[in-house]
């Protein structure tokens, strides 16, 4: 298609660019090619902002992610009304969570990125069961997470306002990431506000 000179920043009606299907599907030889092809590694879905980026993330495609990134993917870009960056999409896109995470912090993503209401990608990791939750909440503690950060905004109602990590984490019985938090020096005596 691209020999017979397919267009490769046209968008579908729904705004989906070719970018989009390597990153859905999780083939990473094809970003080369179309990058190669002037097609835009950060072209975002109108309706929701998503980009490429993100769509990997979600689908849990760490070798994609590794290939868009090392590309010029913005690998901080957020989306959405939440604000969501790509890490915080990996954290909860299920097992293949921690291999993405790792793609994306060798990639410079900023750990403590939060949404709208400041719960970072470590908030997340503290609700998911183990496991996988203390496995992410230490990939995020090892490339500093700060276990301090508190969320400032209601979210829906879940975590008050004034959580931090050690917080939410205690809340969903996550005894190992509470022990981890705790070894991290985060304020067992924090009070919610």
């Amino acid at each position: 298609l691209l020999q017979a000179g397919a267009e490769v920043t046209a968008s579908s009606d729904e705004g989906v660019s070719a970018m989009f299907m390597p990153a859905q599907f999780g083939h990473a030889h094809l970003v080369p090619l179309l990058i190669e092809a002037k097609a835009d590694v950060d072209q975002a879905r109108p309706a929701d902002g998503m980009t490429p980026l993100s769509i990997a993330s979600i689908q849990g495609h760490a070798s994609t992610v590794s290939v868009l990134a090392s590309h010029g993917a913005d690998v901080n870009r957020p989306h959405g009304t939440a604000s969501l960056s790509p890490l915080l999409c990996a954290v909860r896109c299920g097992p293949p969570a921690l291999e993405v995470v790792q793609a994306l912090l060798a990639a410079h993503a900023n750990v403590n990125q939060g949404i709208a209401d400041g719960a970072s990608p470590l908030f997340g990791a503290c609700t998911i069961p183990q496991p996988q939750g203390s496995a992410l909440a230490s990939a995020l503690l090892e490339a500093k997470a700060d276990v301090h950060q508190m969320i400032d905004k209601p979210v829906n109602g879940i975590e008050p306002v004034g959580s931090i990590p050690l917080c939410v984490a205690a809340a969903a019985g996550n005894a190992e990431i509470v022990a981890m938090l705790l070894k991290a020096e985060s304020n067992v005596n924090h009070r919610m506000t």
